[in-house]
């Protein structure tokens, strides 16, 4: 399944804390984020959306952007539930 644009928040979970990050686009295999804090290649975090979990890395950051590949793909339906979370929310703006 391609990456599908998903305007939804999400948390990253990380040892000392949690962070805001806003989903740019995600797939089966990982999600493109803005995230608040500056995040390194190689981190390991948390990730969460709606009812969505999975662990996750750091594969790429630069300028507030970052790229999270899940340890563990995500099930096509929780891909296609958040794109649709984010439509219904973008529509209602």
């Amino acid at each position: 399944m391609p990456r599908a644009q998903a305007p939804v928040e999400a948390v990253l979970s990380l040892p000392a804390s949690d962070y805001q990050a806003a989903i740019l686009d995600i797939s089966r295999t990982g999600v493109r984020l803005r995230a608040e804090i500056a995040l390194p290649v190689g981190q390991k975090v948390g990730f969460r959306a709606e009812d969505v979990r999975a662990a996750a890395e750091v594969v790429w950051s630069h300028h507030g952007n970052c790229a999270l590949e899940f340890d563990t793909p995500i099930a096509t339906c929780e891909v296609q539930r958040l794109r649709w979370v984010g439509v219904e929310r973008g529509s209602d703006r």
